[in-house]
């Protein structure tokens, strides 16, 4: 299968390959793939079920990360997870929205030309105008969605204080 990946964290989740959208079967494996492109690095097992199933103890913690792992992979083989010893990651080539925000941000940071400013300010607007992972649940989603709706306001402050 050929063509760009990208993951859309950003309203409803999903993943397209080239031109063919593809959806998670699940609100964990969905979560699971937005933990891992956050940081865009690997993520320790301990770390990854601490965020996303914290009340996961008992006889086998791993049960979570081990079903969302399956249905990750029996759903959309092109994400490519990379497995480590005790580690799992995203592949490389995969796009999300995520790394476009980051660009836009560092962009902006560095940028004096207010032309410019503004062009990143209404795209980052735009890329944070659906909350993160719609119709996920799971507290890490909601923490992260708070924190994605507080990065929002604050874009669209400064967007609007540009134009005064």
């Amino acid at each position: 299968t050929g063509g760009t990946k990208r993951l859309r964290t950003f309203g409803v989740p999903g993943l397209t390959v080239g031109d063919r959208e593809i959806r998670p079967l699940s609100g964990s494996g969905a979560a699971l793939r937005a933990f891992l492109a956050m940081g865009n690095r690997p993520r320790s097992r301990e770390e990854t079920l601490a965020a996303l199933w914290p009340d996961s103890v008992g006889i086998d913690p791993g049960a979570p990360l081990r079903t969302a792992r399956a249905r990750l992979r029996s759903a959309v083989p092109e994400t490519e997870l990379v497995l480590g010893r005790g580690v799992l990651g995203l592949a490389d080539d995969l796009e999300t929205d995520l790394d476009d925000l980051d660009r836009r941000e560092r962009r902006l940071i560095a940028e004096a030309d207010p032309s410019r400013r503004s062009a990143d300010l209404d795209a980052i607007a735009e890329l944070l105008s659906e909350p993160f992972l719609s119709g996920v649940g799971g507290a890490w989603v909601e923490t992260t969605r708070r924190r994605f709706a507080e990065r929002r306001h604050r874009a669209m402050s400064e967007r609007l204080a540009s134009r005064i």
